[in-house]
């Protein structure tokens, strides 16, 4: 089902456009392509480390069903840039309708992918399962994306002052 789910969000992104309203569908194809880093990075980056990059509907002469894998470092890349385009196109969260990913999340996740491909690259440096990418360069996307999250002033830990702050914290 790992390709099932791949295509599904193919088959939104190469159809939204016959919407009458465009322009109540981008924050929807933001979410979608959010998905689909998601489905590439959970189910394809983490398990095989390179598979192609399918990002539209596939018939049976496709030439995609013949591609051949692309590098770890370029799948991640083509993950993070799906991120990014969702970053620009979903609402952030004091925004966002209760119960959908909001900008943050997007942003965090991004965090997650490039601090995930930069301790790959960097601990399998030298082995066959090394990739071809710059471990600094994907810890400066971590980096800069948690902190743009930290900084924004939306979340906080501090509930100094707060009856049973510790308790609600973490429980």
């Amino acid at each position: 089902n790992e390709w099932g789910n791949i295509r599904s969000v193919n088959f939104l992104l190469d159809n939204y456009t016959k919407s009458p309203e465009l322009d109540k569908a981008e924050k929807y194809v933001g979410e979608a392509r959010f998905f689909r880093a998601f489905f590439y990075f959970e189910q394809f980056l983490k398990k095989f480390g390179g598979v192609p990059w399918i990002d539209t509907q596939l018939t049976m002469t496709s030439d995609e069903l013949t591609a051949p894998r692309l590098k770890r470092n370029e799948l991640a890349n083509k993950i993070i840039a799906d991120l990014d385009w969702a970053i620009e196109k979903i609402p952030s969260f004091n925004e966002q309708e209760s119960g959908r990913i909001s900008k943050e999340v997007a942003v965090l996740y991004k965090a997650r992918v490039a601090l995930y491909e930069a301790t790959w690259e960097k601990y399998h440096a030298g082995t066959v399962f090394a990739g071809e990418g710059n471990p600094n360069e994907y810890y400066k996307i971590a980096r800069d994306a948690a902190n743009s999250v930290m900084s924004s002033g939306l979340f906080s830990l501090d509930n100094v002052g707060v009856k049973d702050g510790y308790h609600i914290l973490f429980n």
